[in-house]
């Protein structure tokens, strides 16, 4: 049986709709995973969420702010103190001056033992 011309390309597009499908399935299927997120859904990510509480509680609820260089420096002197000086403890309770310290002593000691 002859499919008149019209009718072929129909089936052709059809075709084309089931592979994609089938790709659309497999990629689903995989374990590739597409992080989205909600903008303003503290829930989607909760560390940004506590860091910006943290902010705002710590600098921004704590300091007048004359006009923005002054804020700037006064977030800046707030970053070097959380970043440097303040313990946390996702890294057993050191600074992270501190955790990076021990990290690097433990990478050279490694070396130094596998070296030998």
């Amino acid at each position: 049986m002859k499919f008149p011309r019209s009718s072929h390309r129909y089936e052709s597009v059809r075709d084309e709709r089931a592979d994609l499908r089938i790709r659309l399935r497999d990629l689903a299927a995989s374990r590739v995973h597409y992080g989205y997120r909600r903008p303003g859904k503290p829930t989607d990510n909760a560390y940004i969420e506590s860091f910006n509480g943290r902010v705002r509680q710590e600098c921004l609820n704590e300091h007048w702010f004359i006009d923005l260089e002054d804020a700037q420096e006064k977030l800046e002197e707030w970053r070097l103190d959380y970043n440097r000086h303040r313990p946390h403890s996702a890294l057993g309770h050191a600074t992270p001056e501190e955790f990076a310290a021990r990290s690097l002593a433990a990478k050279v000691r490694s070396a130094h033992l596998c070296s030998r």
